[in-house]
């Protein structure tokens, strides 16, 4: 994760709680995003509803992932019910589209201050691996998509997206 600075990259376990975040993740999301839950806070909470530009999209591609996480581990109850909670909470998002098959990418866009800073976000898992442990976790790379995301990680900017008001809910 360190190799990825000044990116954003969160380390998050099975049930989607950040685990770890780099400098660049801190700085982002804030320090409070270790401990917290991806989807409570990017697709339910707050955050989500006023800091994430293209929001249809990200809770969308979430859902699928949820969708497809669930079906992996089937006697998961924390992941139902997590994927229960967001199917409720996403219900009447305008412009968001129907199930797609699971992406490793999604594309958030953070409104922070008055610009819009482009992000690719891919998942690195640890599939088949000899370590249980390491099976249950997955990086979430954060890159930029333009140049003016790039001088925002570059310049190590202090606005983090959703301002002070970036708790989970």
């Amino acid at each position: 994760m360190r190799a990825h600075e000044p990116y954003p990259a969160l380390l998050v376990d099975s049930h989607w709680n950040v685990v770890s975040a780099n400098d660049g993740a801190v700085r982002l999301f804030g320090a409070d995003a270790v401990g917290s839950n991806v989807v409570r806070r990017f697709v339910l909470g707050t955050t989500a509803r006023t800091s994430i530009v293209n929001r249809p999209d990200v809770a969308g591609a979430t859902l699928d992932r949820l969708r497809h996480e669930s079906d992996r581990a089937p006697f998961d109850g924390e992941l139902a019910a997590l994927l229960a909670e967001a199917e409720l909470a996403v219900t009447g998002i305008p412009g968001l589209s129907g199930a797609r098959p699971a992406a490793a990418a999604v594309c958030p866009w953070f409104r922070i201050d008055d610009a819009v800073v482009r992000t690719i976000a891919m998942v690195a898992r640890f599939d088949l691996v000899s370590e249980v442990t390491l099976d249950e976790l997955r990086v979430e790379l954060f890159s930029p998509q333009d140049a003016a995301a790039e001088r925002y990680f570059r310049d190590g900017a202090g606005a983090r997206v959703g301002g002070d008001d970036a708790r989970a809910d």
